[in-house]
């Protein structure tokens, strides 16, 4: 169970995941395809080491140092899969779980689409499963998506998303970016990458007190606001000459002065991450 060198497994041990890591290893563990290496960041646990591991999972993993932010956490291990010669990327969260098909489906669906996002189901802190579904009740079972798909709100999670390879240096992160899974989704598709969003395997996401961004919660509009603001000023300036951007951006600029003075958002469980 060494893969083959072509499909990584990526995630980052961050401080307060300790109580669920034997649960996401475990997920691990019980893939119906193992065909894939595992490639970990250490953002401060310790007694996190290769060893301790690899003897919790079974086989073999590479472990590296933490970057210094989430954001650049992340975009390390991309470019640590780059460098290494990876050609799939299959991303997770330490404190959620993997159905046992996750990586049979999404290895399988990387062949003919360069991102694909699957399902969620929001699970509480001991594991039990909250609302299933959450994606797929927006989206339908299967559907494939661009950009546009990404403007009013976000699906594509460090938990739930996949993708081919990019080149190197085809996505750029801000060292302090919060959302920077909207970020690398909205970069892969911008740069003429499909996307495919499927129900047909599932990531468990954790509600717990350190989630950055829950789904289906009250939210505090300012911060909502806030991660917009410098998500679409990112990608204005990123992408000067696309028109998709800047209207998106001129778009959100203008929805950002009609709610000045909101400061919560009511419950709605059907919203998804950064969605007003």
């Amino acid at each position: 169970m060494m893969g083959d060198g072509v499909t990584a497994l990526c995630a980052v041990l961050f401080p307060g995941c300790e109580p669920f890591l034997a649960d996401y290893l475990r997920s691990i563990r019980e893939q119906t395809d193992q065909n894939f290496s595992i490639m970990l960041l250490n953002d401060g646990v310790k007694g996190a080491d290769t060893k301790v591991i690899e003897n919790l999972i079974g086989f073999g993993l590479e472990i590296l140092s933490g970057a210094g932010s989430p954001a650049n956490n992340r975009v390390k291990l991309i470019n640590r899969c780059i460098d290494a010669g990876f050609k799939k990327i299959i991303f997770s969260d330490v404190d959620d779980v993997m159905a046992p098909n996750r990586a049979e489906v999404v290895n399988s669906l990387l062949e003919r689409h360069d991102l694909v996002v699957n399902d969620l189901h929001l699970i509480s802190e001991n594991g039990e499963v909250i609302r299933p579904e959450v994606v797929s009740s927006r989206l339908g079972n299967q559907r494939a998506f661009e950009f546009e798909d990404l403007v009013e709100k976000n699906f594509c999670g460090m938990t739930n998303m996949s993708f081919c390879a990019p080149i190197s240096g085809e996505i750029r992160v801000p060292r302090h970016a919060v959302a920077v899974d909207w970020l690398i989704a909205s970069q892969l598709l911008l740069n003429g990458r499909q996307g495919l969003f499927t129900s047909s395997t599932t990531t468990g996401y954790r509600q717990h007190s350190g989630n950055v961004a829950g789904i289906g919660a009250s939210h505090n509009l300012m911060k909502i606001d806030k991660v917009r603001k410098a998500h679409f000023e990112f990608l204005r300036a990123r992408y000067p000459r696309d028109e998709r951007v800047q209207i998106a951006s001129a778009r959100e600029r203008q929805r950002a002065s009609d709610l000045v003075g909101a400061a919560v958002c009511l419950e709605d469980k059907n919203k998804l991450w950064w969605e007003r």
